[in-house]
């Protein structure tokens, strides 16, 4: 293994976690610990991106996931994820903007410090909640459906209308309504009932297309 100093940062917006990564950080030789902070934003106030940014995907700021990992990332930082929970979706959101690794944060401290130095000499880091928001994808989502078909079922299924995402997409209603026909046949092709907007969201959740519903405020039945 290289021996080269690693600078490393944290982007989490609970006080005792911040703290308790800082304690182990501080005490291992390699990494140079720039310290933890509320938001990118703050971070980017107090000095140069690190060398390696553990991002927390689920921040209060009103930033998303997709936007902080290509913010970090064309600052020169290399993004490895840093969860508390299963979170398919929003692994696969900051895989797709960039984030090189995932790690949850009931992993140990001797896993954490590895992935750093592992991403820092070059390796991949992968794990469990990768694979699975990788393989959800893989599984069925782009080997089904088009990317337009995706994007319908994205807004569809957490509640939005056709009218609504039509809107939001820039599509007639009638293509809309087009889009979510071919999506029902396609699950009910590969065996899934999708007669109802309920197994859509369960499907896309699954699918890692829609956040789960710890993140939804409200959901429209059709």
């Amino acid at each position: 293994m290289r021996s080269e100093m690693i600078t490393v940062g944290l982007v989490e917006d609970h006080t005792l976690m911040r703290m308790g990564v800082e304690n182990l950080l501080r005490n291992v030789d390699r990494i140079t610990y720039v310290g933890g902070y509320s938001s990118l934003d703050e971070l980017e106030a107090n000095g140069p991106m690190p060398d390696i940014l553990l991002l927390d995907l689920r921040l209060q700021d009103g930033s998303t996931p997709a936007d902080n990992v290509s913010r970090a990332k064309a600052a020169g930082a290399k993004v490895l994820v840093y969860t508390s929970a299963e979170d398919p979706y929003n692994v696969r959101v900051a895989c797709q903007a960039g984030a090189v690794g995932v790690v949850r944060k009931s992993d140990t401290d001797q896993l954490l410090v590895r992935a750093i130095c592992d991403l820092a000499d070059g390796s991949e880091v992968a794990g469990m909640d990768w694979a699975t928001a990788l393989d959800s994808d893989e599984e069925f989502v782009s080997a089904t459906l088009t990317k337009a078909e995706r994007r319908v079922l994205e807004e569809y299924a957490c509640g939005l209308t056709s009218r609504q995402v039509a809107r939001k997409l820039g599509l007639s209603i009638h293509t809309v309504n087009s889009y979510v026909r071919d999506i029902r046949a396609k699950y009910e092709e590969a065996g899934r009932d999708a007669r109802s907007r309920v197994d859509l969201y369960i499907h896309a959740v699954r699918d890692a297309l829609a956040p789960g519903p710890g993140a939804l405020q409200e959901f429209q039945h059709p």
